[in-house]
């Protein structure tokens, strides 16, 4: 069996260390390792076996069909409230979401298994929970992930990879390398994708470009001024009181864009008031690109944001509800240079808000825009347009035919 006779995860499975870390690029089958290693030795008579991933529904999602695969097999009937499958000899595997430490009892564990461990939103329970419950078997733990910047993986990593630690043993996989991967899809993502999240999801580094929101952005090579605007033009817009932002812009028949105008109300803006300036300013362009919350909210007005830019002859181009920010961000940076290092996304010295929010907007450690820190209202305005007209697709890679 192909999966059985994968050299490389041979090795994971059989190597001594007593905690294992891999981190691999997409589609890698780090489930299916996670798996086999959990189960491969057996399951002892009264024994716990944990499984943590880090939300519960991640878990229902990617290993549940796993063990109801192996319930089958055996002729077992899998628990689905607890997400548990315990044997004839009273042994027992469960799925655990991290995000909700307190549902992780106390008793004590044969092995664990730690999924997905970068995307965990507390990494400590690990070392506060989980490890005390393999202290009395001394059992052993595999975590799997895709690496998320520098963080306690990273830590990890870096230990199994220092001879002196003998507990410890990591191995670093990226897509390329797994005998299940069609290259040709990965070169697709390569032209799909801005060149620190492709590294990040198929490479599989830790570079995330610091904490930046707009990481791919470089003043240098982002700010310029073009003489030939397209004649394709458009508005991107957020809502806010103080302050409201417009970011004017045009799209290129290359498909590549320019912000090359903004305009904002510091204090006391209402929707009816960006009209009129907008309409003033560039009463030719009719296409806008708002936040798609002001279809059901309204800002000192009786009416909707979307219904007052529709009443004032605007083309409303907004989803129907707001998309992630991980997914605005992605687009964004993917367009200020994709991973082959084409650049389709330039603005204005004029933009000088947008321009700033590029520069100081950070991330929080799950991708999402740290509005404690900075609220980037000229990003969202621009983000609306570009996440709404050049998504980034989720890329499935396909199986190739080759033979491990």
């Amino acid at each position: 069996m192909q999966l059985l006779t994968f050299p490389e995860r041979r090795e994971i499975l059989t190597h001594p260390a007593r905690f294992k870390q891999l981190i691999s690029g997409r589609r890698y089958s780090k489930s299916v390792t996670g798996w086999m290693w959990t189960i491969k030795d057996g399951i002892e008579e009264d024994e716990n076996y944990g499984i943590f991933c880090p939300y519960l529904k991640q878990a229902k999602k990617n290993i549940w069909p796993l063990m109801q695969d192996l319930a089958r097999q055996l002729g077992l009937r899998p628990n689905k409230s607890e997400l548990s499958l315990t044997f004839d000899n009273n042994g027992n595997i469960q799925l655990f979401g991290t995000d909700n430490p307190d549902s992780i009892p106390g008793s004590g564990l044969k092995k664990a298994w730690c999924d997905e461990f970068s995307l965990w939103k507390d990494q400590s329970v690990f070392d506060r929970i989980i490890r005390p419950m393999l202290t009395q078997s001394e059992g052993p733990a595999l975590f799997t992930t895709s690496p998320r910047g520098y963080d306690k993986s990273y830590d990890q990593y870096v230990k199994g990879q220092d001879p002196t630690e003998s507990d410890w043993m990591s191995w670093l996989f990226k897509t390329k390398d797994s005998p299940f991967v069609n290259p040709a899809e990965v070169e697709a993502a390569k032209r799909d994708m801005d060149p620190v999240l492709y590294a990040q999801e198929y490479e599989a580094s830790f570079e995330t470009g610091g904490n930046r929101a707009a990481y791919m952005f470089d003043r240098n090579i982002h700010v310029k001024e073009h003489s030939d605007l397209s004649s394709n033009q458009f508005i991107g817009l957020d809502f806010n009181v103080e302050p409201m932002v417009a970011e004017i812009g045009c799209i290129y028949p290359d498909g590549s864009v320019h912000f090359f105008d903004e305009v904002v109300i510091h204090n006391n803006a209402y929707t009816s008031l960006m009209v009129e300036k907008l309409r003033e300013k560039y009463p030719h362009i009719n296409d806008i690109y708002p936040d798609p919350t002001g279809k059901a909210r309204s800002v000192n007005a009786p009416r909707s944001n979307h219904a007052i830019l529709q009443e004032a002859g605007y083309n409303v181009q907004a989803r129907l509800k707001p998309p992630d920010q991980v997914d605005r961000l992605a687009a964004f940076n993917r367009m200020l240079c994709d991973g082959s290092g084409k650049i389709r996304l330039t603005m204005s010295a004029k933009c000088k808000m947008l321009i700033r929010d590029c520069e100081k907007a950070k991330r929080l450690s799950d991708g999402r825009i740290d509005k404690g820190f900075h609220d980037p209202h000229a990003m969202d305005a621009g983000t609306y347009i570009i996440e709404k007209l050049f998504p980034v697709s989720s890329r499935n890679v396909l199986s190739a035919a080759r033979v491990a």
